[in-house]
């Protein structure tokens, strides 16, 4: 996790006096959903990574609002952007869409 995500994370768990002692940390996003899907465990993470298992109802969210603001994210690229960069572009603003649209994420238009 990164140190503001983390520094979030930690303060809603204290606050909901949560031991943090018997924490697992890690970096790893694939170490931290195989732990998720095969043990009883439970993690903070933004959704996205996890979108496929939580569409495929392997994985469950417990609702807990943090008191973050959004972080938004997007792409940056040159100008004259290649037709392959283009199509890739357009098909990640596609999956984008629809995952907002499945309540996995927040979407933020620029306007």
């Amino acid at each position: 996790m990164s140190t503001r995500v983390e520094h979030d994370v930690r303060t809603a768990l204290s606050a909901m006096q949560v031991d943090l002692d018997v924490s697992i940390r890690s970096t790893s996003v694939g170490f931290m959903r195989e732990l998720l899907l095969t043990g009883n465990f439970i993690s903070a993470m933004p959704k996205v990574l996890v979108a496929g298992d939580l569409e495929r109802g392997l994985l469950r969210l417990i609702p807990i609002p943090l008191p973050a603001p959004p972080r938004r994210a997007g792409i940056i690229y040159r100008e004259g952007l290649s037709d392959a960069g283009k199509l890739l572009v357009a098909a990640i603003g596609r999956e984008v869409e629809r995952l907002a649209a499945s309540g996995i994420i927040d979407a933020f238009n620029e306007d």
